[in-house]
């Protein structure tokens, strides 16, 4: 009898216990008539060229017409966080982003996209010299900040084994540190088939997949 009512009282407590639900993945926060910029290196370029061919229209398009579009990938073909962050008086990035906020002048979020490559030597504080310039020329500025998508099958050999955990790892860093700094989703993982023949940069099909990740978080 006894054993009886304990199995009942046990019954009842676990009914009273609702399973937690999933947290939703929030969204930023961004008015819609305010601008995104982004900084990066060519592959953010590429995904920015995704994210305007799936629909995308908060994020400044690549603008061809500025005439100091850097690379073969433009406009930061090259940007990796230590050229962000190298010779400020004087710095190609730092002037072509500053060409493009002049055209957005209402910008105040910014997607950073994280590049590397294997054989750069960085610490926190590099970044946080990028950081500072952003938050210089945007007061108030809110910081998205993401790695390059992972490559499933292969290795890039501007990045390295390992570029995809160091960058993210740098990603997770900012975010946990710096109050005006939040978490991009990672970018779905590009096959090899995705990749032209340097096995680092997009195929259209492979920027648009990224870019519409990158549509699913800043538009919808």
């Amino acid at each position: 009898m006894k054993r009886a009512a304990v199995l009942i009282l046990v019954f009842l407590l676990v009914g009273c216990v609702k399973t937690p639900e999933p947290i939703p993945n929030t969204p930023p926060v961004i008015s819609d008539d305010s601008a995104i910029g982004f900084i990066g290196c060519s592959n953010t370029g590429q995904t920015v060229n995704g994210y305007h061919a799936a629909g995308g229209e908060r994020i400044w398009a690549v603008d061809k017409s500025v005439a100091i579009n850097q690379g073969t990938y433009p406009p930061f073909g090259g940007g990796t966080v230590n050229k962000w962050s190298e010779t400020l008086d004087n710095n190609i990035y730092w002037n072509i982003f500053d060409e493009y906020l002049a055209l957005h002048p209402d910008t105040k979020t910014v997607w950073w996209q994280l590049c590397i490559k294997q054989t750069d030597v960085f610490t926190y504080d590099t970044a946080h010299i990028v950081l500072e310039e952003l938050r210089e020329r945007i007061p108030g500025v809110t910081v998205y900040v993401s790695p390059l998508p992972p490559f499933t099958d292969h290795t890039c050999s501007i990045t390295g084994k390992n570029g995809f955990e160091r960058m993210n790892g740098l990603a997770e860093e900012l975010a946990e540190k710096e109050d005006d700094v939040s978490l991009a989703p990672v970018l779905p993982g590009l096959v090899r088939s995705e990749n032209v023949q340097d096995g680092c940069h997009m195929t259209p099909a492979g920027s648009k997949k990224v870019g519409t990740a990158l549509k699913e978080f800043f538009d919808d």
